[in-house]
């Protein structure tokens, strides 16, 4: 039944109703712009071999008129591609806020002889993702793209399938990161880690679904601004032949309580293969 699209009851409801309404057509949305973008590849092939063609047989008219319809039809798919893009970043982005909407206000950590343990029981509870298939390392050594050799606390991978290593597509697999600190971080120490996990990834061509600052903040401290500013700006990346991918850095933050602290809080969605940053939780 068709609705009056300014009427409006309460604001913040009419939001939330508005993203779950997105959400539910953009399967059938990504559906159709896939076919689409088959369709546009597949008639620029043969647009292609038209220009070919016309070249050869000196028609200018023609030629003209295919070249005019080959830039036309890259354009196009480039722009289907945006579309895609967009609609596979709303769903997840909907999918993690909706995520921390739900979830426990206060979370403790779980029981383990070592701060590693504990924040490995919490990741495989909350995590879907690291439940099998993915080999661990507590600590682990792994060499980078650079040849020089980074010191994990904990160090997790699950190989990429043959066809994402080839062209981008299928089972990216997945890495996870973790480095304890027992002093208060620094922005250096962010960035620091950064550089680290890209190094390696750039090696393995793994994407990171976690790149995680362990804090033991055991008297209660506060993070100071600058590195505060690191954590939030700096975005672990992995380009890639097709496509790239990122990953915000976090940190949790264990406290004197037993709590953990996050910042920013990183969900793990439905839908995707890997969480987007959250709205951050300063302390």
């Amino acid at each position: 039944m068709e609705r009056d699209p300014r009427a409006i009851e309460n604001p913040i409801s009419a939001i939330f109703d508005l993203s779950e309404d997105v959400v539910a057509q953009a399967r059938a949305i990504g559906k159709a712009v896939r076919y689409a973008t088959v369709f546009m590849g597949v008639w620029l092939v043969i647009n292609f071999l038209l220009v070919v063609i016309f070249l050869f047989s000196l028609n200018v008219l023609l030629f003209g008129l295919s070249a005019a319809v080959l830039i036309l039809g890259a354009i196009s798919l480039a722009m289907l591609r945006k579309v895609s893009e967009f609609f596979s970043y709303y769903v997840v982005r909907h999918a993690a806020i909706k995520a921390v909407r739900d979830a426990d206000p206060i979370v403790y950590a779980p029981k383990g002889a070592t701060p590693a343990e504990r924040l490995l029981a919490h990741l495989r509870a909350t995590t879907p993702q690291l439940a099998s298939g993915v080999e661990f390392a507590v600590p682990g050594i792994v060499e980078g793209a650079n040849r020089l050799q980074y010191k994990f606390d904990v160090y997790a991978r699950r190989e990429p399938g043959a066809l994402w290593r080839s062209f981008g597509i299928g089972e990216p697999g997945l890495a996870l990161f973790v480095k304890i600190f027992e002093t208060r971080p620094r922005a250096e120490d962010v960035v620091a880690f950064k550089k680290a996990v890209e190094d390696v990834c750039a090696r393995t061509g793994t994407p990171p679904l976690r790149a995680i600052i362990l804090w033991l903040n055991s008297r209660g401290e506060s993070l100071d601004d600058d590195a505060y500013a690191a954590l939030m700006a700096n975005q672990v990346r992995l380009p890639g032949t097709f496509s790239s991918m990122t990953c915000a850095i976090e940190m949790i933050t264990e406290l004197p309580s037993g709590e953990y602290d996050f910042a920013p809080f990183m969900a793990q969605p439905a839908y995707g293969k890997a969480a987007p940053m959250a709205a951050p939780a300063r302390q």
